[in-house]
């Protein structure tokens, strides 16, 4: 049996922080630093709709016959688009957990896990348990620096910078793949120019209208690419 849960228990590892979201209403709480990373990968992951820490409790019974509860760390719902495009984003609760934790308690842990897949199961939610290697990655990296540039500074942009963007979509359309360093380099032969389009670039980035592999290091050398094509951003 699933019930919601309002109130933040307090952490047996790590800090908690509050955690500002755009997906939702109100700041998350993250019951470490660990989950505090996991919620930046999904306030970047533009397949996310929005999530929730701490969204319910299920309700269960252990061998000895005792009643047990258990509250998973987040649950989160993917875009409609999203999920027509990869029929595994179904809702998702995620149970963080360190890995040296995981392996100590591994025989404590398993039965209340096997409880919550049991109760998820049936109503459509998948379970699945994140370590630091799952979370603490390079694309973290690049998703906390791209983050930056996903503020309302740059949602409110000005008239020349929307400008900027569709100079930037226009000439990466033209180059088809390249990096940052060559993409300003066809913009302006100006370095005061090349300043005031970089932010852009990953803004741009971060609307999934540029791409990069960013399981690896994101820098001016990284090859980038676009997915615009002529019919969406003409070229001049």
């Amino acid at each position: 049996m699933l019930m919601p849960v309002r109130e933040i228990t307090a952490s047996n590892f790590g800090i908690k922080s509050s955690f500002a979201s755009e997906k939702n209403p109100t700041p998350s709480q993250a019951e470490s630093m660990l989950e505090h990373d996991l919620l930046t990968l999904l306030e970047w992951d533009s397949r996310v709709e929005k999530y929730v820490t701490q969204p319910f409790t299920v309700n269960w019974m252990d061998a000895a016959g005792v009643f047990r509860t258990y509250t998973p760390d987040v649950l989160v719902a993917y875009h409609s688009l999203a999920r027509g495009h990869d029929k595994n984003l179904m809702p998702t609760v995620f149970e963080v957990k360190p890995l040296a934790n995981l392996r100590r308690d591994w025989i404590i842990l398993k039965p209340k896990y096997q409880a919550a897949i049991a109760a998820l199961r049936p109503i459509g939610i998948r379970f699945k348990i994140v370590t630091e290697r799952h979370i603490q990655t390079t694309l973290l990296e690049n998703a906390r620096f791209l983050l930056a540039y996903k503020t309302m500074r740059y949602i409110n942009a000005s008239p020349r910078e929307h400008e900027m963007q569709i100079e930037i979509r226009q000439a990466l359309l033209r180059m088809k793949t390249t990096t940052p360093k060559n993409l300003l380099d066809e913009l302006s032969d100006s370095d005061e120019k090349k300043i005031l389009y970089i932010p852009w670039i990953w803004w741009l980035m971060n609307a999934g209208l540029i791409r990069a592999d960013l399981t690896k290091r994101l820098t001016m050398a990284s090859s980038i690419w676009t997915i615009d094509t002529e019919k969406s951003i003409p070229i001049r």
